[in-house]
C-alpha cells in the first residue's frame, strides 16, 4: 500500500490553474487547494488515461506555434514560459502558458483546451497576463 507523505513547502506556492478554478467555483473543496499550495506531494504515477489527451494538446500547441512563427513572431512553449512571481509576504503564483507569442512589445498569451470551454480557462489566461505584466517588471528569481 501507498504511503501519503506530503512535505511541508518553505512557502506557499500556487499553481495559476489551481487559482482559477478556484475564483471560478470548479472546486468543490477548497480545503484541496490551500493544502496544495502549502505541501508538495509525491508524483502521481502515470495515467495512460490521458494519453490521448496529451497527444491532441501537442497537436494544437504545435499548430497554433506554427501560425504565429508564419506571421513573424518569436514563439515559446510551455517550458520556456515558466512565470513566477513572489508576493510581499512570500507566497509564490506561478504557471506555464502553453505558449507566448512574441513581436515587437506585443506579447500574446495563448492557452491550448481541448473539451468544453469553462470558466476557468478564461481566467486562467487572464492570471498568465497578470503574471507575464508582473514577472516582467520583478521576476521572482
Amino acid at each position: 500500500m501507498a504511503t501519503f507523505s506530503p512535505t511541508p513547502r518553505p512557502t506557499p506556492y500556487t499553481y495559476a490553474t489551481w487559482l482559477s478554478k478556484a475564483i471560478a467555483g470548479e472546486c468543490s473543496c477548497l480545503y484541496a487547494g490551500w493544502f496544495k499550495s502549502h505541501f508538495s506531494l509525491p508524483p502521481a504515477g502515470r495515467n495512460p488515461n490521458l494519453d490521448a489527451w496529451a497527444a491532441e494538446h501537442a497537436l494544437m500547441v504545435h499548430d497554433a506555434a506554427a501560425e504565429f512563427r508564419a506571421k513573424g513572431y518569436a514563439v515559446y512553449l510551455e517550458g520556456q514560459n515558466t512565470l513566477r512571481v513572489r508576493g510581499k509576504g512570500g507566497a509564490v503564483l506561478c504557471g506555464k502558458p502553453d505558449l507566448v507569442a512574441v513581436k515587437g512589445d506585443t506579447a500574446i498569451i495563448v492557452e491550448c483546451k481541448t473539451g468544453q470551454p469553462k470558466t476557468s480557462d478564461s481566467l486562467l489566461a487572464r492570471l498568465y497576463m497578470h503574471l507575464l505584466g508582473e514577472w516582467s517588471a520583478h521576476p521572482a528569481r
